[in-house]
């Protein structure tokens, strides 16, 4: 679980990171600077969504791990995405 929640964390800075990739303006006011800065911007909009998919995923799993450990401890369910809001050492 712990590592899973790292990885996500991983993702989550670097969609911090790599959020101005998506702030692309052309040099020049020509057809050919608008649509590279569009292309420019598109891909780091996909690239975005890459990060915030992967680091839900990696959430999904780490709290998929935590209700496994639960349930084998016999404890009501933890939600992991609440652990996550106190910090990234909360609950771990």
């Amino acid at each position: 679980m712990k590592d899973w929640l790292t990885i996500s964390q991983h993702y989550r800075k670097s969609h911090t990171t790599a959020t101005e990739m998506g702030q692309v303006s052309g040099p020049g006011a020509d057809f050919a600077s608008k649509a590279q800065a569009t292309a420019a911007n598109e891909s780091a909009e996909s690239y975005l969504s890459y990060l915030q998919r992967n680091a839900d995923y990696c959430d999904q799993q780490a709290q998929l791990f935590q209700n496994a450990l639960d349930d084998y401890l016999g404890i009501e369910h933890r939600n992991i995405v609440e652990i996550n809001k106190s910090g990234p050492q909360a609950g771990i």
